[in-house]
């Protein structure tokens, strides 16, 4: 009996279940509290501020609305985790540390690694869940949010941005298209001039089925004549066109892509003019930057919050920690406009957080720790 009790008293058999149960459930409570607290904020807030451009758009259903908002949530997924997580850890240690339950656990002879690992096991489970929403999630919500802002929120300002600027391509035998394209319908080319030479050319009033096979529509063939000016030849109502459009038009955003899609623009395809280098990897290490918050966040604050003192106060850890949460994500999308730029090399992106948080915090972590 004695060896029994000796057991429990050191971290072994149900009390380690008991402590570890509370541990867990302190987190996830204050973590899924200040997920839904942040996100509906979020949401009453910027539902005000649109609520003109929604009301004016009729045909804008709620269950629309409820997706834009669920995508709006993916987008943002980094931001409002990580910064979940960072308060629900420090709230659970400081209420540990205030509460003398801290110091129970230590006295009874089990060590802070034990105490902190399910913090850490939060943590990489949101890391986790962090890498399939850029990998899946998060590209789909930014198509669906950029559909849905350009159908809704932008139809009363159609005038102003219905056509965007003009498209010049070049194909590698020559051939020339020029285009605008209209943000309701960007699949389809308007006011297009397909330049065979510099005396022949096609002008269609719009090219459909750029996916597949672009076929031009209302067009006039024009020639150069012995006098130097371009005369129709022919008026054509549809007419197919030989140029590679597809891999223009599929061309979306990179912060748009998921990070295996960045990967193999990085490492795969050759380097062109619509793939730049410095670019993809300037995307490609911000999300892995974003990535590393959590843990980072997490090491910041151990230091302090394991540390016994008699006046503690909440607010002040608090407060920091808003505002080192804030300077971490305002630095990293610094370092991504100075690295996308030419100006430094994008890879400090994702090592000039790991140094700081290591020169700042590693010495205290290490004690804290051991």
């Amino acid at each position: 009996m004695q060896k029994k009790t000796a057991k429990n008293n050191t971290g072994g058999g149900i009390v380690i279940s008991i402590w570890k149960k509370m541990i867990y459930k302190e987190i996830i409570q204050s973590f899924l509290l200040f997920v839904i607290s942040f996100f509906a904020l979020f949401v009453l807030i910027d539902y005000c501020t649109h609520f003109q451009a929604f009301n004016k758009t009729s045909h804008v259903s709620y269950i629309s609305l409820l997706t834009y908002y669920e995508c709006v949530f993916f987008k943002h997924a980094v931001i409002f985790i990580s910064l979940s997580f960072l308060l629900a850890s420090l709230k659970t240690l400081l209420s540990l540390n205030k509460s003398l339950e801290l110091f129970a656990l230590l006295t009874s002879g089990i060590s802070i690694k034990k105490i902190l690992l399910p913090f850490f096991i939060i943590c990489l489970f949101l890391t986790g869940f962090l890498i399939l929403n850029f990998e899946i999630f998060s590209p789909k919500a930014e198509k669906f949010i950029t559909s849905f802002e350009s159908t809704s929120k932008k139809k009363n300002k159609k005038k102003k941005t219905d056509i965007s600027q003009i498209f010049s391509l070049e194909s590698e035998d020559g051939k020339k298209l020029i285009f605008q394209k209209k943000r309701e319908s960007p699949e389809t080319l308007f006011d297009v001039f397909y330049i065979l030479s510099s005396d022949e050319l096609y002008h269609f009033s719009h090219v459909k089925n750029v996916e597949s096979n672009p076929i031009g529509y209302f067009g006039d063939h024009l020639k150069r004549n012995e006098m130097g000016t371009f005369e129709k030849v022919a008026s054509i109502n549809e007419e197919a066109i030989f140029f590679p459009i597809k891999k223009v038009i599929k061309n979306t955003s990179l912060e748009m892509q998921s990070v295996s899609s960045l990967y193999q623009k990085l490492h795969i395809m050759v380097p062109s003019k619509d793939v730049n280098p410095t670019r993809i990897q300037t995307v490609l290490y911000a999300k892995m930057a974003y990535l590393l918050i959590p843990l980072l966040s997490l090491c910041s604050i151990i230091s302090f919050c394991v540390r016994f003192r008699r006046n503690l106060s909440p607010f002040f850890y608090f407060a920091l920690a808003m505002c080192g949460f804030i300077v971490s994500l305002t630095l990293i999308d610094s370092l991504s406009i100075i690295a996308s730029h030419s100006i430094c090399n994008p890879i400090f992106i994702l090592i000039t957080p790991i140094a700081l948080v290591l020169l700042a915090f590693g010495n205290k972590f290490r004690k804290a720790i051991s």
